[in-house]
């Protein structure tokens, strides 16, 4: 192999390389600004000015369970993050060495989640190809809670959220407020069989009134746990957020 072949040949390996390390970034650690270690994964488009996803997972849920809908939306243009919450997985670790549980927790210990939502947007933001003003946060339970409650928080950095299975009231986190501050686009979606999450998804949605949208699959599953049986809501999301966000 000539020199100008191996060199032609080399330049393109480490374009592929480089390519593929901007598409998608792997796994994270982010520190919460109250000291706690998060896992997490960020993936990126490849593209500039992309919208830009946090992805909250449900109660006992890591950021793994994102798998089915964050590669599907970076194929479509999406920057996204998905955390795993404190007292979850990975995420059991102060800066200074203490455990946490989250089977341990009080509900000012589950408020104190809202901390990792900031730690993940900060980082969302700091991304090369993310448009900071088109960012949108998807939620499952807990982490639909949450989702809501940041986005009424910060109307001026969240244009819309998702939630997959929310609650009025869950560990001390409630949503009505939230809703009725939260003036950006909201989609919430719920089994008919989770009785709770189905009544409060009709509750939310008339409180959220020209500002939401309501989706009802048949069964009980919960969270994510809807994509399993439903996998075509997943399209279905991310056609909501390239109309809205």
């Amino acid at each position: 192999m000539s020199a100008r072949v191996c060199f032609a040949v080399t330049t393109a390996l480490v374009l592929a390389l480089s390519a593929a390390l901007v598409v998608a970034a792997g796994p994270i650690t982010l520190t919460t600004t109250d000291g706690v270690k998060l896992a997490g994964n960020y993936l990126d488009s490849g593209k500039p000015d992309s919208k830009g996803l946090i992805l909250l997972h449900m109660m006992g849920g890591t950021w793994q369970d994102w798998g089915p809908l964050a590669e599907p939306a970076r194929q479509r243009g999406y920057c996204s993050v998905a955390v795993t919450l404190r007292g979850h997985g990975k995420s059991v670790w102060t800066t200074e060495g203490r455990n946490l549980n989250r089977r341990n927790f009080s509900n000012a210990q589950f408020a104190a989640m809202i901390n990792d939502v900031e730690a993940v947007y900060q980082y969302l933001i700091a991304q090369e190809n993310v448009d900071k003003k088109r960012i949108a946060i998807i939620g499952a339970s807990i982490g639909a809670n949450l989702a809501v409650k940041y986005a009424a928080e910060h109307p001026d950095r969240i244009r819309g959220v998702v939630l997959l299975s929310p609650g009025l009231r869950y560990r001390g986190i409630e949503t009505k407020p939230a809703v009725k501050a939260f003036g950006g686009q909201m989609l919430f979606y719920a089994g008919s069989g989770d009785e709770y999450s189905a009544r409060s998804v009709a509750a939310l949605g008339n409180l959220a009134g020209d500002r939401g949208a309501v989706r009802y699959y048949p069964g009980g599953e919960h969270g994510t746990r809807l994509f399993a049986k439903h996998p075509e809501m997943i399209d279905k999301i991310i056609k909501w957020l390239n109309a809205y966000i």
